[in-house]
């Protein structure tokens, strides 16, 4: 139980185009429900406006847990702080407001039977949960690389930027001790000695200096 729980706090980079994962998502389920026409989607005149509808709380829900959610709980969405339990906790949140907002969208739109399975919110939780899985596997993959690759490359910048110094003022630092400052994407900076650092890697998704 320690070691999930550990994994689950490890650092997770945060969504940096949310306005992709606004827009996409709701362009498949659109598209999905244009071909496959679920839901009693096989007939009638206003059908194109329920697929539009379904894909629209789509973009809203996403919208508001992206957008309007950091704007409020601060702490909560700090990008220093950003763990993968609480990637996780975005991603459900965001799929139980889609299953939310979907069931009642049908509800009101949809002449339906009193028994119909598809009058329980616990069809369309189980619906969304299932289909919303792939994607959010898709997408924090995705995170985990594009971050890796972002620490690669930082570090060969510090790399370059350290043997920059070294060949133009030789032994200047290691003389008078003078520090260089070491900054990051974030607003987290270092001040050392260049001849102390032994070694600079990737740590999950930060950049650990050996000195």
């Amino acid at each position: 139980m320690n070691k999930l729980w550990e994994y689950l706090n490890q650092p997770f980079p945060v969504i940096r185009k949310r306005g992709l994962i606004v827009i996409l998502p709701s362009i498949i389920i659109i598209v999905l429900l244009a071909l496959f026409k679920p839901f009693g989607l096989e007939s009638g005149i206003d059908i194109p406006y329920k697929i539009a509808g379904f894909g629209l709380i789509t973009a809203c829900t996403t919208f508001t847990i992206l957008y309007v959610a950091p704007l409020i709980f601060r702490n909560f969405y700090e990008k220093e702080k950003w763990t993968l339990a609480k990637h996780l906790a975005t991603c459900t949140i965001i799929l139980i407001g889609i299953s939310t907002g979907n069931y009642l969208f049908y509800l009101s739109t949809t002449t339906f039977h009193i028994n119909s399975y598809q009058t329980n919110f616990s069809f369309w939780l189980l619906v969304t949960l299932v289909t919303g899985a792939i994607p959010i596997i898709i997408i924090t993959y995705i995170l985990k690389n594009e971050e890796l690759k972002i620490n690669i490359s930082e570090i060969n910048h510090l790399n370059r930027r350290l043997q920059s110094i070294a060949t133009t003022r030789g032994n200047t630092y290691k003389e008078s001790g003078r520090e260089i400052t070491i900054e990051g994407s974030t607003s987290k900076s270092v001040n050392l000695v260049p001849e102390n650092i032994l070694y600079i890697e990737a740590a999950k998704n930060y950049i650990q200096i050996n000195y």
